[in-house]
């Protein structure tokens, strides 16, 4: 039980932030869905024995969300709120926009590893340590100019290679 416990949270935390996102969608106020979103988490977490490890674990979470912000509108009826159907409509764009997301994310993921480990290293620095220019240049010997060269690059790249795998719907 303990092990299944602790593998729920980890689920989680993986997947916390698209969780927040969708409900950002649905409220339009970070500090409400930050509130709808500790409901989730003790929701999702009162029922976690009941989820089914071989499903996805976004969508079964989602549904917990949209009934808590369901809750939420009806706790809070003197602000405006979209009506039902409205809401649904908005629930199901957030899952069509979650599901490209992935897809991006599955496609830039395969494009990142047809760079170059110097390209990469670059791209952490700038995108994952979020070193200035000026900073990598040190860290790999190279001007500020070159760097802004190989970035630029590099950026077009992941660009077209993304494009590329979605249009032939091939994201990984």
């Amino acid at each position: 039980m303990e092990q299944h416990t602790g593998d729920f949270v980890r689920l989680y935390a993986a997947n916390q932030q698209a969780l927040y996102r969708y409900i950002l969608m649905l409220v339009m106020d970070p500090n409400d869905a930050n509130d709808i979103l500790q409901e989730t988490a003790v929701a999702l977490f009162s029922k976690h024995d009941q989820y089914d490890k071989n499903r996805p674990f976004i969508p079964w979470a989602k549904r917990f969300a949209y009934l808590q912000v369901l809750q939420f509108r009806k706790k809070n009826r003197s602000r405006v709120v979209f009506d039902s159907d409205i809401m649904d409509l908005v629930a199901q764009h957030a899952d069509r926009l979650s599901a490209m997301e992935s897809e991006r994310g599955m496609a830039l993921k395969a494009c990142l590893e047809r760079v170059p480990a110097r390209g990469r290293e670059v791209l952490e620095y700038r995108y994952g340590t979020n070193m200035s220019v000026e900073e990598i240049g040190q860290q790999v010997n190279r001007s500020r100019v070159a760097v802004y060269r190989q970035l630029s690059r590099l950026r077009k790249f992941l660009y077209e290679c993304v494009r590329e795998r979605l249009d032939r719907g091939a994201a990984v």
